[in-house]
């Protein structure tokens, strides 16, 4: 079955879903800057995981997200 596409029936519509005018509408720079806001994500998340585990910390840590984003 390999090359096999969706094929509508003719009495059924696309769903919205496998439409591309509906899911391919992000410009290249909405995506890069998704790319950039997620790759800061990502990287805070594993700074104040990093803190947060670590079993010799003796003070409060600061969510790194909470200071970055206010």
């Amino acid at each position: 079955m390999s090359g096999s596409k969706y094929k509508p029936e003719p009495l059924a519509t696309l769903p919205r879903t496998l439409d591309p005018a509906e899911y391919d509408v992000v410009s290249p720079e909405t995506r890069e800057a998704q790319v950039e806001h997620l790759s800061i994500r990502a990287r805070l998340k594993q700074e104040y995981l990093l803190q947060y585990n670590n079993p010799k910390r003796q003070t409060h840590i600061e969510d790194p997200a909470l200071i970055h984003w206010t």
